[in-house]
């Protein structure tokens, strides 16, 4: 078989939507805190529109697979936020709607999530903002609802009215819904291998002999993943590390033959994958995807807030 150059990974659509989504829960993170996920607020967003809609459609909606919609539903109805219930006309069947205290979590937390996605854009010019949306919604075959034309809706709980976004034009949703593509995309294609090894492949190829921590910021891996990573791979002996002479506390990775041989054999995986995930997009509009997307990919940490007051529920 004909050696297939390896593309500049840094710019393939799969790794920008690893980092961007990266960024996406660094900001979830600092802004919202950690008692409302992202999955779990797309569902009170899915629920609020449609009360009394059956479990696996939620999940659908909110793009969360039927495991994890199972155990998600039974962990928000302990938490109070979700009422569970027999569909009379089907007993196979789960109904949700939210509670006064979803409602309360939605109401809440919606300011501060329309928060997290003004921040998400910022990189993106204003004019462009709307394209990006477009582009990531063809990618995910997602449309929006023609009675709001990606406006929010408002919802009346009780004696509160307030607008709620329709997921379709919610950039971390998009984004996480893509990414989502890219790994079943990157599964059937390629498996073994997944995109973070690869991506810690690719930098150490590119820059052998670099220190442990400079190629896991490269591959855009946190010190702990980054340092597990390479654990494993040396175990199956993908890349070697030596001490840096002239700095003891310093490791030093190259790939070993096996890693450049697993490097060549999944580059070709990755070649279709990425071909599969744009291939509703022209070339045109596949390279204006990668620049837009590369601005929220390569934001810089020092413009990513810390942590709001009032964003603790």
């Amino acid at each position: 078989m004909a050696h297939v150059p390896l593309p500049d990974w840094d710019w393939t659509v799969g790794n920008l939507l690893r980092v961007a989504q990266q960024v996406h829960v660094r900001l979830w993170t600092d802004l919202v805190g950690p008692d409302l996920t992202s999955p779990q607020y797309a569902l009170l967003v899915v629920v609020s529109h449609e009360p009394g809609i059956d479990q696996r459609s939620a999940g659908e909606r909110a793009s969360l697979d039927k495991a994890t919609i199972a155990d998600m539903i039974a962990r928000m109805v302990r938490h109070g936020w979700l009422r569970r219930a027999r569909d009379p006309d089907d007993a196979r069947r789960n109904l949700v709607s939210l509670t006064p205290a979803g409602w309360r979590v939605l109401r809440e937390a919606t300011p501060i999530i329309d928060e997290v996605q003004l921040r998400l854009a910022t990189p993106v010019p204003a004019d462009d903002f709307d394209v990006l949306l477009d582009l990531l919604r063809t990618i995910t075959h997602v449309e929006l609802a023609a009675r709001t034309s990606g406006q929010v809706v408002e919802i009346v709980a009780g004696h509160h009215r307030f607008a709620i976004p329709e997921l379709p034009a919610v950039l971390g949703h998009l984004i996480r819904r893509a990414q989502q593509a890219h790994e079943r995309l990157w599964s059937h294609e390629i498996g073994g291998l997944t995109s973070s090894q690869t991506a810690l492949l690719s930098a150490t190829a590119e820059a052998p002999f670099s220190d442990q921590r400079s190629l896991g910021e490269r591959a855009h891996l946190d010190k702990a993943t980054g340092a597990e990573m390479i654990a494993r791979m040396m175990r199956r002996s993908l890349v070697s590390r030596t001490r840096d002479v002239h700095d003891a506390r310093r490791n030093l990775l190259t790939l070993t033959p096996a890693g450049e041989q697993a490097l060549r054999e999944v580059t070709p995986g990755i070649v279709r994958v990425e071909s599969l995930l744009t291939e509703s997009l022209t070339a045109r509009q596949q390279d204006r995807f990668r620049h837009l997307l590369g601005a929220v990919a390569r934001m810089p940490a020092s413009a990513q807030p810390a942590r709001l007051a009032s964003a603790s529920h």
